[in-house]
């Protein structure tokens, strides 16, 4: 497995213990330690964290580097249950199954991240991170723009654009807006609830 591949998760899908079983079973693999700030690392390792995708469809083994989001776990299942969404259900994500079975499909080119695990207990380190990334590069919704290198938390902030920092990033804001659009923000808090500015 590479683990190389910056902003994307690896789905691996493969014969299963059982052909019977046609459970969807996911495991994250994370590195275990890392150096750096400890909020900052965590969410790069979630960003280069491979999905191990075991399926007990067919006899292909499939590795792709392509870009995989947690919300697509919902729309992959209901495609495995031979289901569909609700009338009324909205989905961010879009289903695995193409990728899986090595089939044209919709993909996604960039990922969109909005975290802050305030208030609560040993929260007090956190802060709000608002950002999106794609395969080369990073843009916090503070403007900060980072490029990506070949190796996991590899990552320099953008001081002097080029003509390609600054596609990358007009691509990565269109993003952040349209993933936010018409959603209501929580207040900034800290780890007790109380309103802080940052």
């Amino acid at each position: 497995m590479n683990r190389s591949d910056r902003g994307s998760k690896d789905a691996i899908s493969g014969e299963g213990e059982n052909p019977r079983d046609q459970r969807l079973r996911v495991h994250v693999d994370v590195p275990e330690s890392s150096e750096g700030d400890r909020d900052t690392v965590v969410w790069e390792m979630t960003n280069i964290a491979p999905y191990l995708i075991p399926l007990a469809v067919g006899q292909l083994t499939l590795v792709s580097d392509r870009i995989v989001d947690a919300s697509d776990f919902y729309p992959t299942l209901l495609e495995l249950a031979d289901s569909k969404p609700k009338a009324t259900d909205v989905l961010d994500g879009i289903s695995l199954m193409p990728q899986l079975s090595d089939q044209p499909g919709p993909t996604r080119d960039a990922a969109f991240f909005w975290y802050d695990p305030r208030p609560g207990w040993d929260k007090d380190r956190f802060r709000r991170h608002v950002f999106a990334v794609n395969r080369t590069h990073k843009l916090f919704r503070d403007g900060r723009l980072f490029r990506l290198g070949p190796q996991p938390l590899q990552e320099t902030l953008v001081s002097s654009p080029t003509d390609e920092d600054k596609r990358n990033s007009q691509i990565l804001r269109s993003v952040i807006e349209r993933s936010m659009s018409g959603s209501t923000e929580p207040p900034l808090v800290n780890a007790f609830g109380d309103s802080v500015t940052e």
